[in-house]
C-alpha cells in the first residue's frame, strides 16, 4: 500500500535524476581516467 504524498512524487523520484547525473559524471570521469592510465602503460603508437 503506497502512501500518497502531497507533492505527487516520492523523495526517491526527486533524488533519482541527481543520482543519474552523479552516476554519469562518475562513469565519464572514471572512463577518462582509465583511458589515461592505459595510455600511460601502453603509449599510443
Amino acid at each position: 500500500m503506497k502512501t500518497q504524498h502531497p507533492i505527487g512524487q516520492t523523495p526517491l523520484d526527486m533524488i533519482r535524476p541527481v543520482l543519474w547525473m552523479a552516476a554519469a559524471a562518475f562513469a565519464a570521469g572514471f572512463g577518462g581516467y582509465l583511458v589515461l592510465g592505459l595510455r600511460a602503460i601502453h603509449p599510443a603508437v
